[in-house]
């Protein structure tokens, strides 16, 4: 598995250009699709990936050094499924 500093490197050979280059271009899609996700709730990219904003409910839990239970309050998470594309290529 690669990392972030990794996948720079990755991008950056198989486009031909610079790491510097290939950062500010994977960093500005990230925050492009963090944004896009928190401001309408959700992102499809037919194909490859969809992110979704989903409401947990609110539970109780337990703590398992004590036992004790815990109040978990309700909360907003995101969602992440691959796609099709991705998909394919696992199956044979």
């Amino acid at each position: 598995m690669l990392n972030k500093t990794e996948f720079v490197a990755y991008y950056a050979e198989n486009n031909e250009i610079s790491r510097a280059q290939s950062k500010r271009e994977i960093d500005r899609f990230l925050d492009t699709l963090v944004k896009a996700t928190a401001d309408e709730g959700g992102v499809n990219l037919i194909g490859y990936l969809k992110t979704e904003v989903v409401d947990v409910a609110a539970r109780e839990r337990v703590n398992p050094q004590n036992g004790k239970k815990i109040k978990c309050p309700a909360k907003k998470t995101v969602k992440i499924r691959r796609g099709t594309n991705f998909k394919k290529i696992f199956e044979d």
